[in-house]
């Protein structure tokens, strides 16, 4: 017994040394780790120090390169180009030495790997962008500073300068294109830079550095791709280095067509060295007339049937809604009318009427025209004032009623419209070049809403249309896509008094289907039957993902069977259309119902996101949109007045 409480404590005896033993082990491995840890900051620290001298010279040269951007937009704020292209290369120069000094400081072995590494790297692509911002505002406001010189004054309009100088403009334009674009991509990599910064986890002392990039760039990369548009377009539409010819399309969006707006009239526009050598309009019934009885093209079924027209000409020529395809078709009938004129006429030598040097087409509706007004002001043409309230109500009066009173024949009506245009072109050319910024936004924001649009015959022309949004085409679309295309049928101006509004609803059935019920509402808001309103007679088409099918069309109440839809496939699309007639104070529906291919059902399932592109129809003032899809995973609704197209997106996350 003894024995054993003597071996038991011996046993827990020995426990007890290995216990501390353990412990003793423990912390002699802390120690040494601790030591371990002093050792390596030690010999961070003394390998710091040589390159203390590039971390501070790297940190001031930051600073400088700050002070002179903050310097460079003052003096922008006041307009004083010249000096802020200096202070700007100065801050380019600043941040780039940061940056060198920077690069010197990262052979110090402390500063070689891990976290610090990592943070140094972001001190650098912090320089980066300084300097390429720098480099890049210093380009815009070089090529500004040269072209305020050449107008010697701020208030200088264009019309006060001489020939020579918007030659000098127009090539220091043109020479600056390439540079402008390594602007957009040097602007566009400090945007992917900053993004790769924030990913990286900076410490706290970058946030302000950060914030401030983050307000700025965007900014920037807008404001400089508007330059490189302008630069981009310049060529085209002020004609140099060489001339250029278009044909002119107005159309009359009161009087809706697919591609805008009926063409009531036409004309001829020629500039050189941003200087018009020919602006001509003319009635397009004056050149279509002349071609009944030779001229004999079979028109669309539509156009046949509901306007009851056995030919097809070019007041008619714009039935599509991507303009591209209209603009084509409206070329190949001026230059078919256009030599029929010649032929009879004698006209061949006439250089008005050439269709054989066009370099392109360009339409407008009367929208632009009211927009335009309220940048110019009042505008008086032939003793009758035109501004932008009243300037389509009065126009058409003028056109359709206040000739017979003035004793102008029926074929000279619309000499008003070529009057009004010289006048509105003296107007904008005397505009001071300081009013230029809201002239441009007007018509940027026109060209977004299809109320001008462009189509040049060459290729390469037409890219850079396309590429700046002005061509007005039907769009690819990866997922769901819709657009509605009215055509006004003999129902006189009466899409003036025309409210429309599409319900999209979207569901999945228990299939996995998706099914489409597309419902346009037309109200027709005038008070009866007038000289320009009446019942609204509207042929519309429905433009949808390729591979959808039909199940459903019904106007009003009224189901109508499938066999007397008319069936397109046009532009990737599917193409529905149906005839269909609002009463003056009244309301209607033309509702479809459509399942849309099982592979963009895969699509969305497989990625978990659902796209709709909606196209507005060229020349529509505006489109109201109620929308609602319903996935199961996720709903969207959006209720809203669409201007211009727009694409809606919803994700599972």
């Amino acid at each position: 017994m003894q024995n054993g409480k003597q071996n038991l404590l011996n046993h827990l005896a020995v426990e007890k040394i290995v216990e501390h033993g353990s412990r003793g082990q423990y912390f002699r491995w802390v120690a040494l780790g601790l030591g371990v840890v002093l050792f390596v900051l030690v010999l961070m620290a003394v390998s710091i120090v040589p390159y203390r001298g590039a971390l501070e010279d790297g940190y001031k040269a930051a600073l400088s390169g700050q002070s002179h951007l903050n310097t460079a937009k003052g003096l922008l704020e006041v307009k004083k180009l010249k000096e802020a292209t200096q202070e700007l290369k100065m801050a380019e120069n600043s941040f780039g030495d940061s940056y060198d000094s920077l690069e010197i400081a990262k052979s110090a072995v402390a500063l070689r790997f891990g976290y610090l590494r990592g943070q140094l790297n972001i001190a650098e692509k912090l320089a980066l962008i300084g300097r390429d911002v720098s480099a890049s505002l210093g380009e815009v406001t070089n090529l500004g500073a040269g072209i305020l010189a050449l107008t010697e004054k701020e208030h200088v309009s264009f019309l006060d300068l001489k020939p020579t100088t918007k030659a000098s403009i127009l090539g220091q334009v043109f020479a600056a294109r390439e540079s402008l674009e390594q602007v957009d991509s040097i602007l566009s990599g400090a945007g992917t830079q900053l993004a790769e910064i924030k990913a990286a986890y900076p410490l706290y002392f970058f946030k302000p550095a950060i914030d401030a990039l983050d307000q700025t760039l965007p900014a920037l990369e807008s404001g400089a791709g508007g330059l490189s548009a302008a630069v981009k377009l310049a060529p085209l539409f002020a004609g140099y280095p060489e001339q250029r010819n278009y044909l002119l399309l107005m159309e009359n969006n009161r009087e809706l067509r697919p591609g805008g707006g009926f063409i009531g009239t036409y004309g001829l526009l020629s500039l050189k060295n941003a200087s018009i050598e020919t602006f001509f309009t003319d009635d397009i019934y004056n050149l279509d007339k002349l071609s009944i009885g030779t001229l004999k093209v079979e028109p669309p079924a539509p156009i046949k049937k509901y306007l009851n027209q056995e030919f097809w000409y070019m007041r008619d020529s714009n039935w599509w809604p991507d303009f591209p395809a209209s603009a084509v078709s409206a070329q190949k009938f001026f230059k078919q009318e256009t030599a029929i004129l010649a032929t009879n006429n004698g006209l061949a030598t006439n250089p008005r009427m050439n269709a054989n040097n066009l370099n392109g087409v360009i339409a407008i509706t009367p929208t632009v025209m009211e927009e335009l007004l309220g940048v110019t002001g009042e505008i008086t043409v032939g003793g009758v004032s035109f501004n932008k309230e009243n300037f389509w109500a009065e126009l058409e009066y003028e056109v359709e009623q206040a000739y017979y009173g003035k004793d102008i024949p029926k074929e000279s009506r619309k000499d008003i419209v070529g009057a009004f245009g010289q006048v509105m072109i003296a107007k904008l050319s005397s505009l001071p070049l300081k009013e230029w910024p809201e002239l441009f936004a007007a018509l940027s924001r026109l060209t977004e809403e299809k109320q001008i649009m462009v189509y040049m015959n060459k290729p390469v022309d037409q890219q850079v249309i396309t590429d700046l949004g002005l061509a007005g085409e039907i769009k690819s679309a990866p997922m769901d896509y819709i657009l509605v295309a009215d055509s006004n049928m003999a129902a006189l101006k009466t899409d003036e008094v025309m409210k429309r509004t599409l319900n999209y609803s979207l569901n999945e059935n228990d299939a996995g289907e998706l099914i489409v019920a597309a419902i346009m509402n037309y109200e027709n808001l005038g008070e009866g039957h007038t000289w320009k309103n009446t019942r609204y007679k509207n042929y519309s088409r429905i433009y949808v993902p390729l591979g959808s099918e039909l199940q459903k069309v019904r106007v009003g109440r009224e189901e109508i069977p499938l066999e007397q839809v008319d069936r397109y496939t046009e532009f990737g699309k599917m193409v529905w259309g149906a005839y269909i007639v609002i009463e003056p104070r009244q309301s209607q529906e033309l509702a479809w119902t459509y399942k849309l291919p099982a592979n963009i059902a895969k699509i969305i399932k497989d990625q978990g996101k659902y796209e709709l592109l909606v196209q507005k129809q060229p020349g529509l003032p505006e489109l109201g949109l109620n929308l609602n899809v319903s996935l199961g995973w996720r709903n969207l609704h959006e209720e809203k007045v669409m201007k211009a197209d727009q694409l809606f997106q919803l994700t599972a996350k």
